[in-house]
């Protein structure tokens, strides 16, 4: 009895921890697609740069997409939802780079 429930709350360990892993790596692609999103309405050279900065951030340069992005808030007259999407991609690609960071100190 106490093997079976122990097997039981194994599996459902190890599901929730595949569930978790889901998520977060979907949670990541939904703000890059919500960036990309916001800026669909507007001038192609704007556009071009959110397509560098998404890049940017799939390849871990933090730094180029972080600077492009201030640059984006800095100089451009942007909707709520723009910034609400610039600020959450800024927020994701610190967490991120804290985490490399972190990794490679551990290293």
């Amino acid at each position: 009895m106490k093997a079976g429930i122990r097997f039981l709350l194994m599996c459902f360990t190890i599901i929730l921890l595949g569930a978790c892993e889901r998520i977060d790596t979907k949670h990541k692609k939904t703000i890059e697609e919500n960036l990309v999103e916001t800026f669909q309405n507007t001038d192609e050279n704007l556009q071009a740069q959110i397509d560098r900065i998404v890049k940017a951030s799939k390849e871990k340069d933090f730094q180029f997409a972080l600077n492009n992005l201030a640059l984006i808030s800095a100089h451009n007259q942007l909707t709520k939802d723009q910034k609400k999407a610039i600020e959450s991609l800024m927020r994701q690609l610190r967490y991120d780079m804290e985490e490399v960071e972190f990794g490679e100190q551990t290293e």
